[in-house]
């Protein structure tokens, strides 16, 4: 492993977003779970991991990579014993690492962080068969889901000297298997406010034969607005067999 780098379980989808309570903001990274981890995995794993910290609480340069890689080797063993990675929350000077497993761990994890130099770790382990600790400090809502997934679209706005305060017209995209499961989608959604777009070709047809259509809405960037927008045409579409392929808008400075 080089430097400034580690291992993050990709096999699964992971949500990454900010939860701000004004005073210090938390950064959490959370995999999809499924019904399957709740049902099999009965274990909570909570360990805190310290770190140097910045004014708002967030790691100084290379803190992150120093903790995560000891995230790294917890994560190894837990895995070893039929454990899941949920996730960890970063806040207040510690990075808060997550994990579930069938069975109850040891409270205490030696791991070896050099040549022969060594730590050990603390874990608190407790029974979750109701997934509590994923739950109250974990899960995402349907509007940091949105904003995980639009986090780098975000960024490139704003790297860009967006004001996401001002209103703008947005477009939005889906496609459908079959041309009534578009005709329905449209028509739910212009109860929601949206638009067909006024470009030349609202609607088409692709190569592989999926029917696109394109709606617009003023809105704003604020996560609360665009978000919302977001997370409405993308149930409507799974709701009538298709799939929200995302939106595009000018810079407004």
């Amino acid at each position: 492993m080089k430097k400034g780098e580690y291992t993050l379980r990709m096999e699964r989808e992971y949500f990454f977003f900010v939860r701000d309570d004004g005073i210090k903001p938390r950064l959490i990274t959370v995999a999809e779970i499924y019904q399957e981890d709740q049902e099999s995995l009965s274990f909570a794993i909570t360990v805190s991991l310290p770190y140097k910290e910045r004014e708002n609480g967030l790691p100084v340069d290379g803190e992150l990579d120093r903790v995560c890689r000891i995230e790294d080797k917890i994560m190894e063993h837990v895995e070893s014993k039929g454990g899941l990675y949920v996730g960890h929350i970063t806040f207040n000077g510690a990075l808060k690492a997550v994990f579930y497993s069938p069975v109850r761990l040891e409270s205490a994890l030696k791991i070896k962080t050099g040549h022969l130099k060594s730590i050990t770790i603390s874990l608190e382990v407790r029974s979750d068969p109701s997934w509590h600790v994923y739950s109250l400090e974990m899960a995402p809502t349907t509007i940091e889901r949105e904003q995980s997934t639009y986090r780098r679209l975000m960024k490139t706005l704003k790297d860009s000297g967006d004001d996401h305060s001002k209103s703008r017209t947005v477009d939005f995209a889906a496609l459908f298997s079959n041309e009534h499961g578009r005709a329905d989608f449209l028509k739910e959604a212009e109860k929601l406010g949206f638009e067909k777009s006024s470009t030349l070709k609202p609607l088409w047809t692709d190569d592989e034969g999926m029917f696109w259509c394109e709606m617009v809405k003023v809105s704003t960037l604020e996560s609360n607005e665009i978000f919302e927008c977001t997370s409405q045409l993308r149930k409507l579409a799974n709701q009538f067999g298709g799939k929200f392929d995302g939106w595009a808008c000018t810079v407004e400075k």
